[in-house]
């Protein structure tokens, strides 16, 4: 089974929701966004035993090393 964990804090504000979000909901508070991540919806896949909609996940060292295994942004 999957283990529990702290929800991790992201610096700055969510999204406005009253206006559609086109890519990721996450790109203007990422620290390793990418100039294509707000315009791309993201497929939800699975990237070190987690549930991931980040297409960059397991290009991306310190974003696996938050993640951890085998829990789910």
């Amino acid at each position: 089974g999957q283990k529990s964990r702290k929800p991790v804090a992201i610096e700055g504000a969510p999204p406005n929701l009253a206006k559609p979000i086109k890519g990721c909901r996450f790109a203007e508070r990422c620290p390793v966004a990418r100039l294509d991540c707000p315009e791309t919806q993201q497929v939800l896949r699975v990237v070190a035993g987690r549930e991931v909609r980040c297409k960059y996940a397991e290009s991306t060292p310190e974003t696996l090393g938050n993640m951890g295994a085998g829990a789910e942004s």
